[in-house]
């Protein structure tokens, strides 16, 4: 088998869909089938052309920058960060306004926005705005220090400790400075928005430091497992914030929080796939990390796990290019985009029966659109 040739589809599609209870249905089967009609290069470059292809609105691009000015007005301030750990936050800033110059969004900020607007027709107040970005940061500030992409005058400790303050207080922080203000009433929508962080977090940080975890192996179980607590909890996290912010009643909270879950764990997926197929040297593999797709292929080639090992470990050109054939000839990127799917289809059966409630899938519907593996799994 080459490297861009499709997997034995009755094999992968039977192992996919008995992963997930329920989802062995009509609409289901088809799209993973044609999901193995194509190769893995064919279906990353429908990832990658699509990430890049800018049709964001004028207005999502100046409220995400309205988002990120604000948030670098407020680490301005000495009382919200000490100088040291609010000038790490603002290099990761910088980051992501220069990565907006490539990507046209930025999913921390863009989906519990377009879900605000699609549930009540107005913007996500910026307070929210800024406590989530501030909280994604956190995340992302984690993950550098495990792959050891700091910039070299970047303390590891200083980092991991801003990282810890960005995750579990600086969001409280800022809504507690915005109650009343930017948030509207007595202070109940503050504190009910405070009290999401608070709850999601403990299940999204410990699914991060599960993945940093070099104790623990990287097996099927333990990649689902970071992939919901930190992925899924995360996902929630800003689905149930833009339906609280937006005054839904509990069955849409829920209903959005448990879409965006799905949804947020079907793009890491695929970001992971992204990561070993399209940079000449991936970190994953380096750092042996538990994505679903270095687990599949431990698992499918057991006779070739210590092959897999090897060619991660030595972390060249070379050995990264032999470890994706190995990869692809075992089926382990169709095994992890059919996981992706089964979640983009959970999401998809969310969204809908909410908006059979009454509302327009709207912006949202963009967003889900241009980041699922599968022309035919879109929404509408």
């Amino acid at each position: 088998m080459t490297i861009d040739a499709p997997p034995t589809p009755d094999r992968w599609l039977t192992t996919a869909l008995a992963h997930h209870d329920g989802t062995n249905d009509d609409g289901l089967r088809p799209a993973l089938a044609q999901l193995g009609q194509h190769s893995v290069g064919e279906l990353v470059g429908q990832l990658h052309a699509r990430a890049f292809t800018p049709t964001d609105s004028d207005d999502a691009t100046s409220w995400r920058r309205d988002v990120i000015g604000d948030a670098r007005a407020r680490l301005g301030q000495d009382r919200v960060l000490p100088p040291r750990m609010a000038s790490i936050v603002l290099r990761s800033l910088e980051e992501l306004d220069r990565y907006q110059e490539l990507a046209p969004y930025l999913p921390p900020t863009d989906f519990p926005s377009a879900a605000h607007r699609w549930l009540c027709g107005r913007d996500l107040q910026r307070s929210v705005g800024v406590a989530i970005l501030l909280y994604y940061v956190g995340l992302h500030l984690l993950d550098d220090v495990h792959d050891g992409e700091l910039a070299p005058d970047m303390d590891a400790n200083l980092v991991t400790t801003t990282a810890t303050l960005c995750i579990c207080a600086l969001p409280m922080v800022v809504l507690e400075e915005d109650r009343g203000t930017n948030l509207p009433g007595d202070g109940r929508l503050a504190a009910r928005l405070a009290c999401e962080f608070q709850v999601q977090t403990r299940d999204c940080t410990a699914g991060q430091f599960l993945d940093l975890d070099r104790d623990s192996a990287p097996s099927l179980a333990n990649a689902r497992l970071v992939l919901a607590l930190r992925n899924g909890s995360l996902g929630r996290l800003l689905g149930r914030l833009a339906a609280i912010a937006a005054g839904c009643d509990d069955v849409a909270i829920t209903t959005v929080g448990e879409s965006m879950a799905d949804i947020y764990i079907a793009s890491q997926i695929m970001d992971d796939i992204e990561n070993l197929w399209s940079r000449p040297v991936s970190s994953d593999a380096l750092n042996l990390s538990k994505t679903l797709l270095l687990c599949y292929g431990l698992e499918l080639g057991r006779e070739r796990a210590a092959e897999i090992r090897r060619l991660a470990g030595e972390g060249t050109m070379a050995s990264h290019r032999r470890l994706r054939g190995v990869l692809a000839d075992l089926g382990a990127f169709h095994y992890a985009l059919a996981e992706a799917v089964v979640h983009f289809r959970r999401a998809q059966a969310g969204l809908q029966a909410l908006a059979q409630r009454g509302t327009s899938l709207g912006p949202i519907t963009e967003l889900i659109a241009r980041m699922c593996p599968l022309r035919s799994a879109r929404l509408g």
